[in-house]
């Protein structure tokens, strides 16, 4: 079974790589004034948060058990400032060291929809 996608706590269908593909592209050209994460929910319990609407972008990976969590690390360690995104309209914040150039995420959260496991392209912080 593939995993669930939710976007602003709405189930959104995607049953194939190329329509989630799709679907994340939308969202992202619809959301240019205001970054948010959507997230992709595993059968194991597994989920991956991906932001979308931004230039830069996060991913955000919660085991199956809640814990641990990791974020993929960013492209400049060095970078300085947040990154905001919402998620079901509360305000995240992290740090602009985890930003990933949005093409980059979008493969590691299509690698997730296909896997249902933590990309291994990313080196990631344990939260």
């Amino acid at each position: 079974m593939n995993p669930v996608l939710n976007v602003d706590g709405v189930e959104v269908p995607v049953d194939s790589s190329a329509t989630l593909d799709a679907v994340i592209l939308k969202l992202h050209n619809d959301n240019q004034n205001g970054p948010k994460l959507i997230q992709l929910v595993a059968q194991s319990g597994a989920t991956m948060s991906l932001g979308v609407g931004a230039p830069v972008s996060i991913l955000h990976y919660i085991s199956p058990e809640g814990w641990p969590a990791y974020t993929a690390c960013g492209t400049d360690p060095e970078a300085l400032g947040t990154l905001s995104f919402t998620l079901c309209g509360e305000l995240t914040e992290l740090p602009a060291a985890f930003g990933v150039p949005f093409e980059t995420a979008k493969a590691g959260f299509l690698d997730f929809f296909n896997r249902s496991e933590r990309p291994d392209c990313f080196e990631w912080s344990e939260d």
